[in-house]
């Protein structure tokens, strides 16, 4: 799984830049497309000045200049459509930490079963995994569920696996105020947090569903390739073979801003730049063990007291 981009230093400069270029992934996805741009760029160029191609090159110039202006407008927003689901997915999952937290809390205060309290916590603490494994179209953290709890063969066969954990959850608290071991008022406080679960899963699998529409990320690809194919066009007369140069930088630093964005718009995925589900996801579980830990803790000393 690739590195995420986002435990880094953003006052460093040179570090974050070759950490940047060097990266498998972003070469991966730029090379094909720069060995074709330098092809075509050197034929290109060649052709011009054996005075194969005879266009009037100034027009053209000119022409690149003002697609420039509206190629960037359409840039800006398309990296800002791209960035705003990416932190709607981050606000997403920070509250799905404040809820996991007050749900354990709520839980704790509200059950004195020690057994009730114990089958619930390997729930709680599954959620966020199951929520991170469904939105990557994963299985991976099932297998690791206690195969000794009650509802684990359950869990293991439902098709939606966080559905399925937050309707585990609300059977036993249904059985609890059955049984009248909460209230009514504890129950309706239970309930709010388990809505919000199904609210920040529902949140979550809107912006993975919906993409970007596929007329305007078609378009702006399109208009990337066409401004980049005429570049040699408008500047090979004049600078001739270091037009390579200018095709190289506009290809790489236009291609990669859209690379970026196509990436960014789907926050829940493993690439670099994707959101940090899995420590997450280690940071729910480990305030859920703390939490249950000085519960225990502090229930065995006041028998002993």
């Amino acid at each position: 799984m690739p590195k995420f981009f986002g435990n880094y230093n953003p006052k460093t400069w040179f570090p974050s830049i070759w950490r940047f270029l060097l990266h498998k992934q972003i070469m991966q996805r730029l090379l094909p497309g720069l060995i074709i741009v330098i092809l075509y760029t050197f034929t290109v160029v060649m052709l011009i000045d054996k005075n194969l191609i005879t266009i009037h090159f100034e027009d053209i110039a000119k022409i690149h200049a003002l697609l420039g202006f509206v190629l960037s407008l359409f840039l800006v927003f398309r990296v800002n459509s791209a960035y705003d689901r990416w932190w709607e997915g981050r606000k997403q999952w920070g509250a799905l930490v404040n809820n996991i937290r007050m749900l354990t809390i709520k839980v704790l205060h509200f059950v004195s079963d020690k057994t009730i309290l114990l089958r619930l916590k390997p729930l709680i603490i599954a959620f966020p995994y199951l929520l991170r494994d469904h939105l990557r179209n994963q299985t991976f953290y099932v297998e690791e569920f206690p195969k000794d709890h009650p509802e684990a063969t359950l869990l293991m066969q439902a098709e939606h696996k966080p559905n399925a954990c937050v309707s585990i959850l609300y059977q036993y608290l249904q059985q609890l105020k059955k049984a009248n071991k909460i209230s009514e008022f504890e129950f309706m406080l239970l309930d709010k947090e388990l809505k919000m679960l199904i609210d920040i899963l529902g949140a979550c699998e809107r912006i993975r569903n919906t993409p970007i529409p596929f007329s305007y990320a078609t378009f702006i690809k399109v208009f990337l390739v066409f401004y980049v194919l005429i570049t040699p066009l408008g500047f090979a007369r004049e600078y001739h073979l270091h037009t390579l140069v200018i095709a190289i930088l506009l290809y790489f630093f236009l291609f990669a801003i859209e690379f970026i964005a196509e990436e960014i718009e789907n926050p829940f995925g493993t690439d670099m730049n994707d959101l940090p589900l899995t420590p997450l996801s280690q940071t729910m579980e480990k305030n859920v063990e703390e939490l249950y830990s000085a519960h225990f803790a502090k229930k065995q000393l006041n028998v002993v007291v």
